[in-house]
C-alpha cells in the first residue's frame, strides 16, 4: 500500500492529486506556524531543494514516474515535512527511541521495495541509517 498521498493520487487521478496537495500544504503551513527559525529554514530549503530535484530527476531523467506526467504539488514538501517533524520531535524523545525509528520504518520500506511502489526507499534508508 503506497503512502496516503500517492494512494489518493493513483486512485482518484486529478481530484486525488488536488486533495493530497491541499493536505500537504495544510501540514506544511501548520509546521511553519509552529516552528522556530531553524524549522522554518529547513522547511523552505527542503521544498526548494526537493522541488528542483523532482523537476530534474522526475521530468528530465524519468527516475520517478507519476501517472499524470507532472510533479505533483504534494511531492516537494514531503522531504521537508519529514525532516522538520523529525527536528521538532527528536528533542522530546528518549535516547533509545532515535535508533528505533529506522527499525520501525524498515517493514514499510521493505514492503514498498517488494511491491514495487517505492523504488528509492530502501537505498535511501540504507544510506541514512549508516550516516
Amino acid at each position: 500500500m503506497p503512502p496516503p498521498t500517492l494512494a489518493r493520487d493513483k486512485a482518484l487521478g486529478w481530484p486525488g492529486q488536488i486533495a493530497a496537495s491541499l493536505w500537504a500544504i495544510a501540514v506544511y503551513g501548520g509546521l511553519y506556524a509552529r516552528g522556530g527559525a531553524l524549522e522554518r529554514r529547513v522547511l523552505l530549503a527542503g521544498v526548494l531543494i526537493a522541488g528542483r530535484g523532482e523537476c530534474c530527476l522526475s521530468l528530465r531523467w524519468g527516475l520517478c514516474d507519476y501517472q499524470l506526467h507532472n510533479v505533483p504539488p504534494f511531492a516537494p514538501p514531503g522531504p521537508a515535512l519529514l525532516m522538520t517533524s523529525g527536528l521538532m520531535t527528536a528533542g522530546r524523545m528518549p535516547p533509545w527511541a532515535v535508533p528505533a525509528v529506522p527499525c520501525a520504518a524498515a517493514p514499510w520500506t521493505l514492503a514498498g521495495a517488494c511491491q514495487g511502489w517505492d523504488t528509492a526507499g530502501a537505498p535511501c534508508a540504507c544510506c541514512s541509517s549508516c550516516a
